[in-house]
């Protein structure tokens, strides 16, 4: 592995992730330093290589690498409105209302869901 990255062992062999704390930039393939809204905690290397998960409190929509901005991260009204979780469309269990709390929806999980 290349000196900015640990390397992992999974069951398909040898993984070059980056180290807690950082997250993979697939645009210019470097391991950049998480801010406070994010959760750079890594299991496994894999995980390192996508976005990161949101920590509570903060909200953003589903996004891929490539069109990945902290411009669209939005501060929630508080922990118990926006769960957090993963905003990396390429996971497949991203939605745009996963993070929020039962009967919110909206940028920030800021609107009552109808009914």
């Amino acid at each position: 592995c290349p000196s900015d990255r640990k390397t992992y062992n999974v069951e398909e062999g040898i993984v070059c992730g980056c180290s807690d704390n950082y997250w993979i930039d697939t645009s210019s393939d470097t391991c950049t330093s998480c801010s406070e809204e994010f959760n750079c905690s890594w299991d496994t290397g894999r995980a390192s290589m996508q976005l990161p998960p949101l920590r509570a409190g903060y909200w953003m929509p589903c996004t891929s690498q490539d069109n990945f901005s902290r411009a669209n991260l939005w501060s929630c009204y508080s922990e118990r409105t926006c769960f957090g979780g993963d905003v990396d469309s390429s996971i497949g269990n991203c939605t745009d209302t996963t993070p929020c709390a039962n009967g919110r929806t909206g940028r920030a999980c800021g609107l009552c869901q109808p009914g």
